[in-house]
């Protein structure tokens, strides 16, 4: 009894520093997204990119016509928005025939559609004229920090914490570099944030938890490809989650989950699908131009530039992490996480590698989809005891 007396000042000790611990990242990360708040706040929404005037005629379009704004047929613009928009960043005529930007010629209609998906004009359409740009980062930053607050207010050893804080404010961070190189960019890392939390209920809960984490990943999924078409290679790592579930229980269990997971993305993707009918004609076609969908180059032409900046970096760390994870975890639940994560950063390098696309976000959203899970996975595991780590 004296003994284990004395230890109880040490453990309070202890606690009452972990705590101090935790409060200190998250005021840091709160402090970083403060800066991007001030930042976005102050950005000017026509800053000479073809993308953002895209984006822009987008929202505009469901601003002026609702529902209606599907239908991105340049000769909608008669009030000239886009017109007047596209001329400040480009000598081009804003009605050329031949090619007008952000735009692909559709020859079943004889006319010129918007190329992007209507996601983010979307999201954009929520916030008034003049601060939609702010309205978007400055929402889908405060996604991204809560979402570091909760993993570092759950983490319980000093290793964890750091690995935390420091992907928090990193995180936040990139809210404005690089996520500032697109609009589309924003929310699609704040969507990656709440998959990475999910992702551990979807293997280490049971019933009702699990099913709605199933359903919820699913739709998210779905509805980030809305926001860039690539933002579907995310579903990779998940199906091959589920696979495996489905191939453990000897298709015994698990069904109901992976039924959710892909209706989810179904039911998410409709908007894009709906785009398609009514631009191109038909739900499965394109409104990208040739260029954009161009077949894969083996040559892996791409992967230098990405292995030599940033992504690369990210990447490289967040495959190791999720590779040690794996190795160490004694949970089997634990350990799915990890290989979806392994198997998601797996499917966009090569997708990205073999794809003629140089920017410097394109890898983002499935690197920083890769580390949350690792994160979300390293918190939840040390948290459950270790008579309940072998399910």
């Amino acid at each position: 009894m004296v003994e284990s007396a004395k230890t109880l000042p040490d453990r309070a000790k202890w606690t009452f520093s972990l705590g101090f611990r935790r409060l200190l990242l998250a005021i840091l990360c709160a402090a970083v997204a403060a800066s991007v708040f001030w930042s976005a706040a102050h950005w000017s929404e026509r800053r000479g990119v073809f993308d953002d005037i895209g984006y822009l005629r987008q929202a505009h379009l469901f601003q002026r016509f609702g529902l209606g704004g599907f239908d991105t047929d340049i000769r909608r613009d008669d009030d000239h928005f886009f017109r007047d928009a596209a001329a400040e960043v480009s000598a081009l005529v804003w009605n050329d025939p031949n090619r007008p930007i952000t735009h692909t010629f559709i020859p079943k209609r004889d006319t010129w559609v918007l190329q992007y998906p209507p996601g983010t004009g979307a999201l954009l359409a929520v916030f008034p004229e003049g601060r939609q740009v702010a309205g978007l980062y400055i929402s889908a930053t405060l996604v991204v920090l809560l979402a570091a607050c909760a993993l570092i207010f759950r983490a319980r050893s000093t290793l964890v914490l750091s690995a935390c804080g420091l992907f928090g404010v990193l995180s936040v961070y990139m809210m404005v570099n690089p996520a500032k190189a697109s609009y589309s960019a924003a929310p699609s890392l704040a969507i990656c944030a709440l998959l990475g939390l999910l992702t551990p209920r979807l293997f280490a809960s049971a019933g009702a938890t699990r099913l709605a984490a199933a359903a919820l990943i699913g739709l998210l999924v779905g509805l980030s490809a809305n926001l860039r078409i690539a933002n579907i290679l995310l579903a990779g790592g998940f199906g091959f989650g589920c696979l495996l579930e489905l191939l453990h229980a000897r298709f015994g269990r698990f069904k109901s989950e992976t039924v959710l997971v892909g209706l989810g993305i179904l039911a998410g993707v409709v908007p894009t699908l709906a785009a398609n009918w009514i631009n191109v004609g038909s739900p499965l076609s394109t409104t990208y131009s040739s260029v954009d969908a161009s077949p894969p180059d083996w040559t892996f032409s791409s992967a230098l530039y990405y292995l030599t900046n940033t992504q690369g970096i990210l990447l490289v760390v967040g495959l190791a992490a999720a590779i040690v994870l794996h190795v160490r975890a004694p949970a089997r639940r634990t350990r799915i996480a990890a290989q979806v994560a392994i198997v998601n950063s797996l499917i966009n390098a090569a997708f990205f590698f073999t794809h003629q696309l140089y920017t410097p976000y394109y890898l983002m959203p499935g690197v920083m989809l890769s580390l949350w899970i690792v994160l979300a996975a390293s918190v939840d595991a040390e948290r459950e005891p270790l008579a309940v780590q072998g399910v």
